[in-house]
C-alpha cells in the first residue's frame, strides 16, 4: 500500500515536472520570438531605394585657350576703369578715361576716353599670352608646342594706377565663341577609344559640368594630353588661364544600391527587403557595377521600399519592429 502510494506521488511529481517544462518552454519561445524582433530592430542597418547617380572622374589641370582682344592705352598717364571685370560690354563702351599732361589746356592736363572697339567681356587678367594662344592657331599646333607656351606664362591682375602709351588695361573675351582647352593628365588615364578626334567628352570646373569635343590626344609614357573644344562652359572659366578640371571617366546611374547590401541565392543576386515587418528576399538584375555600389532592377523593388544594409544579421521571413 504505502509503496502504491509512493509511486503515485512521483507521477504527480514527474506531471508537474513536466508540466513546469512546458511551461517554461512555451515562455522562453514566446520571449525569443519577442526578443529577437526587438533585437534586430536595433542590430540592422537599414535604407530607402532611391535613383541616384556616381562618377569616376580623372584630375587634369588645364589652359585655356579663348578669342581675346587686348584693349591698349592710346596715350600714358593715369588712368581711371570705368568698367568691371565680368561685365559684358558692346563696342563703342567707354572702357576706361586717362589722364595725361597737357601744358596746352587750362589746367595742365587732358583726358583722352578709351572705347571698346568690339564686344566682348572685360577681364583683367592679362598674361602675356593673348595674341600667342588662339582658337585659330591652336589647331594647328602640336601639344607639345602648347606644353612649352604654357611654361613661359605670367599673370598681372593688379590695378594700375599709371599706364604708358600703347600698355594694355583691359582685354576683351568673346564668351559667345567657343573655347580651347589643354588639358594634361600626369595620373590616371582615359580610355584611349574615348579620346578619338570627335568624341564627346564631360568636363567639371569647380561645381560645373559641361561637355566637350576632342580635337587630339596624345601618350607618352606616364603623361596624356587632350585637346578639347567646349561652346557652353561655365561663365567664370573666361577669366582664367590655367584651370583644374575633372574628367568624367565612367558613369553609373538608377537604383544605387552597395554591394555589400546583396544576398545571392542559388546564385542568383537578390537583397532582403522589408514588408510588413517582414523580412523577404528578392531578386535583382545587376545592370552595373561602380565604386562598390550596384545599379539594379526588380519589379519587387522601386524607390522608397526599405532594404537591409547588414544582411549577414539576418534570415528570410524574419520579423522586426
Amino acid at each position: 500500500m504505502r509503496r502504491n502510494k509512493i509511486k503515485r506521488r512521483k507521477k504527480r511529481l514527474l506531471l508537474s515536472a513536466c508540466i513546469i517544462l512546458l511551461l517554461l518552454s512555451i515562455v522562453v519561445w514566446t520571449a525569443t520570438g519577442l526578443t529577437r524582433p526587438l533585437v534586430l530592430s536595433l542590430l540592422i542597418d537599414a535604407d530607402s531605394a532611391r535613383n541616384s547617380t556616381v562618377t569616376e572622374t580623372v584630375l587634369s589641370s588645364g589652359l585655356l585657350i579663348k578669342e581675346e582682344l587686348l584693349v591698349r592705352a592710346p596715350v600714358g598717364g593715369k588712368i581711371t576703369l570705368l568698367v568691371k571685370e565680368g561685365d559684358r560690354i558692346p563696342a563703342g563702351t567707354v572702357v576706361a578715361k586717362i589722364s595725361s599732361i597737357n601744358l596746352s589746356s587750362p589746367g595742365g592736363t587732358a583726358d583722352t576716353v578709351v572705347y571698346a572697339p568690339k564686344a566682348g567681356t572685360v577681364c583683367m587678367h592679362i598674361d602675356g599670352l593673348e595674341g600667342v594662344l588662339t582658337p585659330a592657331a591652336a589647331d594647328e599646333l602640336e601639344l607639345s608646342q602648347i606644353d612649352t607656351i604654357r611654361t613661359n606664362l605670367t599673370i598681372h591682375t593688379e590695378k594700375q594706377r599709371a599706364v604708358e602709351k600703347s600698355q594694355p588695361i583691359i582685354k576683351l573675351v568673346d564668351n559667345l565663341e567657343p573655347i580651347i582647352i589643354y588639358l594634361e593628365l600626369s595620373g590616371p588615364k582615359m580610355p584611349y577609344k574615348r579620346l578619338k578626334k570627335g568624341e564627346k567628352i564631360k568636363l567639371k570646373y569647380q561645381d560645373s559640368w559641361f561637355t566637350a569635343r576632342v580635337l587630339k590626344s596624345k601618350i607618352q609614357k606616364q603623361h596624356q594630353w587632350i585637346l578639347v573644344t567646349a561652346k557652353d562652359y561655365p561663365n567664370e572659366i573666361i577669366h582664367v588661364r590655367n584651370a583644374n578640371f575633372e574628367i568624367l571617366k565612367k558613369e553609373l546611374s538608377g537604383l544605387l544600391i552597395p554591394q555589400r547590401a546583396l544576398v545571392y541565392k542559388d546564385n542568383k543576386p537578390g537583397l532582403y527587403k522589408i514588408y510588413q515587418r517582414k523580412i523577404v528576399w528578392v531578386p535583382v538584375e545587376i545592370q552595373g557595377t561602380l565604386k562598390n555600389q550596384v545599379a539594379v532592377k526588380s519589379k519587387e523593388l522601386s524607390t522608397g521600399v526599405r532594404y537591409i544594409l547588414n544582411p549577414q544579421l539576418v534570415r528570410e521571413g524574419d520579423l522586426i519592429f
